[in-house]
């Protein structure tokens, strides 16, 4: 398994930093935390999953090339309504790639063509302060729909499913 993509200096690379899944940070007071809305698996879920699944989705192991588009990294934590971190939290990222196009057996050519280099899912445990990091592109929009990120939070039985939205 591959390590957890290192944030390049903020001066050499678009730097994303990602409101909690879960909730806004910790250091809110109570009254002003809000809950990550819930939101819809999407119709391209992978209906097969990559062999490559780690938290890197700009490059596919065993394969020499980089996924074309503008690298994103992502980062930020998991708490619980209190603001508490959740270590091990498991999260999912599945996303289109720079021409609209998903790893779905349903999404046609219409979109775009695939990106033999780019992994288009990845899962990852958050690590002890409930943070993570991934690396990505930028995905295209389609079909009318703004760019976005679909995420699967999982932690202590509960099961969060949101997106991640650009202008």
């Amino acid at each position: 398994m591959k390590p957890t993509p290192r944030i390049p200096d903020r001066h050499r690379r678009l730097l994303l930093l990602a409101t909690p899944l879960l909730l806004l940070p910790g250091a809110l007071a109570a009254q002003q935390r809000r809950l990550t809305p819930r939101m819809t698996l999407g119709p391209f879920y992978p209906d097969v999953l990559p062999v490559d699944r780690d938290a890197d989705l700009t490059a596919i192991d065993g394969q020499p090339g980089r996924a074309a588009g503008t690298r994103l990294y992502v980062t930020g934590r998991v708490t619980d309504i209190r603001g508490k971190p959740l270590p091990k939290a498991r999260l999912e990222l599945w996303q289109a790639n720079d021409k609209g196009r998903y790893l779905h057996s349903a999404d046609t050519d219409a979109s775009g063509p695939l990106d033999p280099n780019f992994q288009g899912y990845g899962a990852l445990l958050t690590d002890a302060q409930g943070r993570y990091r991934i690396k990505t592109i930028k995905p295209a929009p389609y079909s009318g729909r703004t760019p976005h990120l679909h995420f699967i939070a999982a932690a202590g039985g509960e099961r969060l499913v949101t997106q991640m939205f650009f202008e």
